[in-house]
């Protein structure tokens, strides 16, 4: 099973790649799809690497900048779209997940890479 942070990483992907088709020429509207696109890309991508190098700390702050643009999207759009609230769930539950997880059994003393 996929983790949050995977999916993360693949919806972004998938939404920068969409942005080929959606958009006829480049201009302002197409720039900020493929933008949004790639923080969610980007976020996924944190996400991953902080699980695979235990930086402590770093998965939780990157669920809470996507949550923090998730709800400026949906707040901005006032919620018409239906990304905005399939978003902020996404991030919700990336940022319960690695709550729940806890610490890595395998990850160094706090402090130390």
């Amino acid at each position: 099973m996929p983790t949050d942070a995977c999916r993360f990483f693949h919806i972004g992907a998938v939404h920068t790649w969409v942005a080929r088709s959606a958009f006829d020429r480049f201009d302002l509207d197409a720039l900020r799809f493929v933008g949004s696109g790639l923080a969610v890309l980007l976020i996924g991508g944190i996400t991953l690497a902080a699980r695979r190098v235990p930086i402590r700390g770093l998965a939780p702050v990157a669920n809470a900048a996507g949550l923090a643009l998730a709800l400026a999207f949906g707040m901005l759009t006032r919620w018409r779209e239906p990304q905005g609230p399939l978003l902020v769930a996404l991030f919700l539950a990336g940022g319960a997940g690695a709550a729940a997880a806890g610490p890595r059994p395998d990850a160094p003393p706090s402090g130390q890479l």
